[in-house]
């Protein structure tokens, strides 16, 4: 398909690696290509550019036996890199390029905010920072103090509401034990939806930690049996129908609603259903129906999703009214002949145009003169589609220096021209071949 170049860019929409025993050599030449072509390819990151993914997924035991004395600085390297990638593309303002999908709270803008260099991993939610967690200290020691006084004020009023009720004969139903859960601080789990991979069944978002969470529950549950048993009562005034001032926050932190946006981005899928549901089979993201593609496209005035992070049997499919495009190349993914890959191709009507592929043992070990053979012969096309497309002024160019039209000028210099792009296309073969 010919090397980057401004009217041919790319987009690598991410999984660069856990995908064979040539990982490391991938994204070498991805990284390569891009300090070579910084404005002609562009990569995405996906669901596997997260190193608990690659800890499970084999990428780290790769690097580990490569590099057996820098494996791990060459690790520690790789995820950092991994977590500046963008999390998404758009293309001519129109088409929307990302790893996993959608869901019916993804906010562009806000995923453009995001400093997603933080986020190393997108399987669990990113440690709140020093000044967040002191002012929820905070609030929690506030709490119980304007707790524990209260209650001691309503013991009082407890008493003397029991004794009117023994007066009147009112119900000692009148008075209900707290809630449970009722002063639980919001959780994580809340946000927790179900995560997708390129394998329909292969990977599982790892599960989050709940001991945290859990333990918040029953430290504030504590405190409140510890003071219903001090004071022995079988009935104790509800707490939230008495005038209080402690603050109970519903809205998730930034930090959660930005964890939320990049597992959506990452992990989600599309399906034939109305809305979002939880991607049960991954773990992370959703499964988003039409109605949200068609939502989100209207919202930003696009007209395509373009995603991968499922393999095809044919390489590529389009669903939700052909508005969105999943793509997926890497062939032979199950085993050999399993599955097609594909690309896709924009033209400037923004037209997707598909091409398919499988690879072969045959198409596999190509030798040295073989792949360079390739590689020029598709530079050398490269160049002569260029001379053909400004033909007119190039010939221009040249009859300034054949003012008689005598075309001796025109050939010498059309010769030393030559000579020169020789040069330039011999010198691309040997940095391929160095990459390589």
């Amino acid at each position: 398909n010919g090397l980057p170049n401004p009217e041919k860019p790319y987009v690598f929409n991410g999984d660069f690696v856990d995908r064979g025993k040539n990982s490391l050599e991938v994204i070498i030449i991805l990284f390569a290509f891009l300090l070579i072509y910084p404005n002609d390819l562009h990569l995405n990151r996906g669901n596997h550019e997260d190193h608990i993914m690659n800890l499970r997924y084999g990428f780290t035991k790769e690097v580990m036996q490569k590099y057996k004395l820098h494996g791990k600085k060459i690790l520690h390297l790789i995820q950092d890199v991994f977590s500046w990638l963008p999390l998404a593309t758009i293309i001519d303002s129109k088409v929307l390029v990302v790893h996993g999908g959608i869901s019916d709270t993804t906010d562009l803008n806000f995923i453009a905010s995001i400093d997603r260099h933080r986020f190393k991993s997108a399987l669990k939610p990113q440690p709140r920072s020093s000044a967040s967690l002191n002012e929820k200290s905070q609030v929690k020691l506030s709490f119980k103090a304007q707790t524990s006084e209260m209650l001691d004020r309503n013991e009082n009023v407890q008493e003397r509401l029991l004794e009117t009720s023994r007066n009147s004969k009112i119900s000692h139903y009148a008075f209900r034990n707290p809630r449970p859960g009722s002063l639980t601080h919001p959780s994580v789990s809340s946000y927790k939806s179900n995560g997708n991979q390129h394998d329909l069944s292969e990977e599982e978002m790892l599960p989050n930690d709940s001991n945290c969470r859990q333990d918040q529950l029953l430290d504030c549950n504590k405190d409140e049996d510890t003071r219903n048993n001090e004071h022995n009562s079988p009935a104790i005034l509800e707490v939230s129908c008495l005038d209080c001032e402690v603050p109970f926050p519903k809205e998730p932190s930034r930090d959660e609603m930005e964890w939320k946006q990049i597992v959506d981005i990452l992990w989600s899928d599309p399906r034939n259903l109305t809305g979002c549901v939880p991607n049960v089979s991954r773990g992370g993201g959703c499964y988003f129906g039409q109605d949200v593609t068609e939502c989100i496209l209207e919202k930003y005035n696009l007209k395509l999703l373009i995603r991968s992070h499922e393999c095809k049997q044919e390489g590529y499919e389009l669903c939700h009214n052909e508005k969105v495009i999943t793509i997926f190349s890497a062939s032979n993914y199950y085993e050999e002949g399993s599955n097609r890959g594909a690309y896709v191709k924009l033209g400037p009507d923004l037209v997707p145009r598909f091409f398919q592929y499988r690879v072969s043992k045959c198409t596999r070990k190509l030798t040295l003169q073989q792949r360079v053979s390739v590689i020029e012969a598709s530079a050398l096309r490269s160049l002569r589609e260029k001379f053909y497309a400004h033909k007119s002024e190039v010939i221009d160019a040249f009859k300034l220096y054949d003012k008689d039209h005598t075309g001796k000028e025109l050939r010498k210099n059309l010769a030393h021209q030559a000579c020169l792009s020789s040069i330039s296309v011999l010198m691309c073969v040997c940095l391929f071949v160095f990459v390589k």
